[in-house]
């Protein structure tokens, strides 16, 4: 599953955790990186890929219209979709700002407007659907709140993994962040990618104890954020998996 990167750009800290909300209530494949200024907002996007932009028409720093115009002229987010949060009420304003921006959300908008806003924008189905692979023998470890377990891994893509795992503490996976480690080993080389944030998408329970209590389990658990470095490696080892045969079908 491809991970759709948002960059939320707006000055207030709580109506930002609001929209955070909203977004993770519903969206299992959006990851949100909220900024307070336009000046920022632009030294990320020179730095970082995101899929979608979500800002304000009221940057304490900046006017939205010389926020757009910079992405466009410096073309560093020229390509990538804006969703602006008209904060004035006055109607004649937020038309006007209709006839710039192609998505135009009220600041008082309803959760279900705002889902269907970004789905607008950027379409899930645009993307092409990460092929899955299996390596022998992958050692997994999942992290969560100090807690250590080891799992076994049933496949692989550049979005998350499914793994397979016994415990007797399932709780511990739907906590907000798991995170997560692979030690793979391919063609004599050894790939170590570590500190992976990571949530749970499915749960699947496989066996139960003699209390009829969940024991074996699969898991999907999606990539949070990947760092420069991880993203590499990925990229390099699923590019060398793909020559080897090595996709798996389910």
């Amino acid at each position: 599953m491809h991970i759709r990167q948002l960059l939320l750009v707006h000055p207030n800290r709580s109506y930002r955790g609001l929209i955070k909300k909203f977004i993770y209530a519903d969206l299992s494949d959006v990851a949100v990186e909220e900024i307070d200024k336009a000046q920022i907002a632009l030294d990320t996007l020179r730095e970082k890929q995101f899929d979608i932009i979500l800002v304000s028409d009221e940057l304490p720093d900046m006017d939205v219209t010389e926020f757009k115009q910079i992405l466009k002229t410096e073309k560093i987010g020229n390509d990538i979709p804006l969703i602006l949060i008209a904060e004035n009420e006055n109607k004649t304003n937020t038309n006007e700002l209709a006839r710039q921006f192609k998505y135009v959300v009220h600041v008082r908008i309803r959760p279900a407007d705002l889902i269907l806003a970004i789905n607008a924008a950027c379409n899930p189905r645009s993307f092409r659907k990460d092929q899955r692979f299996y390596f022998p023998n992958t050692q997994v470890l999942l992290e969560i709140n100090g807690l250590k377990q080891k799992a076994n891994l049933l496949n692989l893509s550049q979005g998350g993994v499914y793994i397979e795992i016994n415990t007797r503490t399932p709780e511990i996976l739907v906590k907000d962040t798991i995170c997560l480690s692979l030690f793979i080993v391919h063609q004599d080389r050894e790939y170590r990618i570590e500190n992976i944030a990571c949530k749970l998408q499915r749960l699947n329970i496989t066996g139960w104890n003699e209390k009829n209590a969940p024991l074996n389990m699969r898991a999907g658990l999606i990539f949070l954020e990947l760092n420069k470095t991880s993203k590499e490696l990925f990229s390099r080892l699923l590019t060398t998996a793909a020559g080897d045969n090595l996709i798996k079908g389910t």
